[in-house]
């Protein structure tokens, strides 16, 4: 499928791998070229025509390939909370529709439209009939949220998460049914054993990138039977399975995990020990991890790049006795790969920039920190609270990545 937003295009594949490595669906052209001895008229060729046939030695030749080179955007946790429900149920009333979330991704769609992939965090499914929306002990979405996110530029979702199984097995089919009806990618759970072997792709600038996701087995109760509805963390498992992408034509690999404390802006120790085990891997290019509900660093870990925890996008965590400040920020961060030599097909990350976030409270909108403290008519205690966002985010982040322009 191609879709043109704005300035770029992607072509995304619903599935591209197969267990074991086996492709599955890819588009592909295939050429025939015929030669074909036509000896009609049997006699020599005029020497002098042959030569004037001949290209000249002093044409310049076609110039080699040019280094590949895409943008891939991600953020943090979106959780579907009773009063972000109640929000876009009065926006949706507005067009005769009983929810509509796109208004709260308004200001940060330009910014994820850009990138030429974008990738969200669905931390909660999605409800099998709107009589099983619920933002109580469980958390289970209105359908319309991806919509919203469709509509604000993202090509897809890691669904693996604490709170995937809220709602059982059928918001899990309720989810990707959505996600399928809508062309948006997902990964790290699956409505059938044969679909959670099957790595979700995405083609852009003629490069292939797989996507993988998984959330701790501690956080989950699987049901019997149902074991493969979501994809758990288990350090070898995630090896074969880039392998295996990679096997099967993937040019880059990224990982999400669902990994880490709440509320603990630092890694914890089992963060980096998986960090560095996946960093021994060849074929894996890029950790983008959620869960801690703040911002954690990004880094290198040896090749590898790592962004710990993207912080919250979309939830109606703020502080209160359950959270610090910090659960209110969040962050849009664009990575950029380039081919590490014409046609190598192989990547790295050669470019991280970030744009820090946070949600307005009464709206739920979410607003870039930079931009909205350009506004003039910020009241003193808005500018404090936004600017003390700000610095969180960076002293959280660290010096790997760099504030977008």
């Amino acid at each position: 499928m191609s879709e043109r937003r704005g300035q770029r295009t992607i072509r995304r594949e619903t599935v591209f791998f197969g267990a074991g490595g086996a492709l599955l669906v890819v588009g592909a052209l295939l050429v025939v070229l015929s030669f074909v001895d036509d000896t009609s008229g049997s006699r020599d060729p005029d020497p002098a025509s042959v030569a004037a046939e001949l290209p000249d030695s002093t044409t310049t030749t076609s110039a080699p390939p040019e280094a590949r080179s895409f943008t891939l955007a991600a953020t943090g946790e979106l959780l579907a909370s009773q009063a972000m429900n109640a929000q876009a149920a009065e926006s949706g009333a507005f067009w005769g529709a009983d929810y509509d979330f796109r208004p709260m991704f308004e200001q940060v769609t330009p910014m994820l439209s850009a990138a030429d992939i974008a990738l969200c965090h669905l931390e909660n499914p999605l409800a099998p009939t709107p009589d099983d929306v619920s933002a109580g002990d469980e958390y289970v979405a209105p359908t319309e949220l991806a919509e919203a996110i469709r509509d604000a530029g993202y090509e897809g979702c890691s669904t693996a998460s604490d709170h995937a199984l809220d709602g059982d097995e059928e918001a899990v089919r309720a989810t990707l049914d959505t996600f399928d009806s809508l062309s948006l990618g997902f990964a790290g759970t699956a409505r059938t054993s044969e679909e959670a072997i099957l790595p979700r792709g995405y083609d852009t600038q003629g490069v292939r990138v797989a996507h993988l996701a998984y959330a701790y087995p501690d956080d989950l109760a699987l049901p019997d039977g149902a074991e493969y509805a979501v994809a758990t963390i288990d350090p070898d498992r995630i090896v074969d399975d880039a392998a295996g992408a990679r096997r099967a034509g993937a040019q880059v690999v990224v990982v999400s995990l669902h990994w880490g404390d709440r509320f603990e802006s630092e890694p914890t120790d089992a963060q980096v020990e998986l960090a560095e085990r996946l960093s021994e891997s060849s074929d894996i290019d890029l950790v983008v991890g959620h869960h801690a509900h703040v911002v954690q660093p990004i880094t290198r870990v040896g090749d590898l790049v790592v962004a710990y925890g993207l912080g919250n996008f979309l939830t109606n965590q703020s502080q209160s006795e359950c959270c610090p400040a910090a659960s209110q920020d969040g962050v849009i961060v664009r990575f950029r790969f380039t081919e590490t030599g014409p046609a190598t097909n192989r990547f790295t990350v050669d470019d991280v920039t970030y744009t820090a976030t946070i949600v307005d409270r009464d709206t739920f909108r979410i607003l870039p920190v930079e931009e909205t403290l350009a506004n003039p008519d910020l009241t003193s205690g808005e500018r404090g609270a936004f600017e003390r966002s700000r610095d969180r985010t960076a002293e959280a982040i660290g010096e790997l990545a760099h504030t977008a322009p």
